[in-house]
């Protein structure tokens, strides 16, 4: 068994190991930190150099056409140019502003509004008219509101060539009222009426081969319109 002194001595040698490895440790950590913090000094400087604060778009154009200038105009300072022109349009879009005719309405196009609502009105209201008259039987009265219609609107207006069409079918001049109704349906072909009155022309001049087609497209279009189902009936007759 060892003596309380050889314990003592041995005690503290194992403490100066300990004390003189941490004194090392800690001179070794220091150092290379130190060394850490300047091989990081000169790598934030070159990235705060690369880092410009933005120029506004005017003064970007401005230093191209410098550019240009000093180039003389070769390749590459065509290229710069035609940037710049880019960057121009750019703030010239932001800066336009509407004429003064396109924000307030004219005179003249007030009248324009005024007349085209007024004769609209008048030609609905002769529509309406011309419709009565033929329910009546009145023929003169019709004859005379598509006088008016034709003045108004001219010869080869829809409505006129439609309610001659009628007129034609109603006199039995079949021929007559397909050619007016394939007129009328020329400037509007979805026009029901127009082409209902076409196959009664056809049927008219026994043209039931082409009634027969015109039939089936309108079918198609309008299978429940009671004037459609009434030429269905007559073409089962058949």
């Amino acid at each position: 068994m060892p003596k309380p002194r050889e314990v003592v001595s041995r005690l503290l040698f194992f403490l100066l190991a300990i004390s003189f490895i941490l004194f090392v440790g800690f001179f070794w950590t220091a150092g290379e930190i130190q060394q850490v913090s300047e091989v990081k000094k000169p790598l934030v400087r070159k990235t705060t150099a690369k880092v410009k604060k933005a120029e506004p778009v005017k003064a970007q154009s401005q230093n191209a056409t410098s550019r240009v200038e000093e180039n003389g105009g070769d390749k590459g300072s065509i290229f710069a140019l035609a940037s710049v022109d880019k960057l121009k349009k750019k703030v010239s879009k932001k800066e336009e502003v509407l004429p003064k005719e396109f924000k307030k309405p004219t005179l003249a196009l007030e009248k324009h509004f005024f007349a085209q609502a007024k004769r609209n009105k008048r030609v609905l209201s002769l529509n309406a008219r011309l419709a009565s008259a033929l329910n009546k039987g009145d023929e003169e009265e019709f004859n005379r509101l598509l006088a008016q219609v034709n003045q108004l609107l001219g010869p080869d207006n829809f409505l006129t060539l439609k309610w001659q069409g009628v007129l034609a079918l109603k006199k039995k001049k079949f021929q007559e009222a397909e050619q007016f109704f394939r007129q009328a349906l020329i400037r509007n072909r979805g026009d029901i009426v127009c082409r209902v009155n076409l196959i009664y022309s056809l049927l008219g001049q026994r043209k039931f081969m082409l009634a027969k087609q015109e039939y089936t497209k309108l079918i198609q279009n309008y299978p429940t319109d009671r004037r459609v189902l009434r030429l269905e009936r007559i073409f089962e007759e058949r």
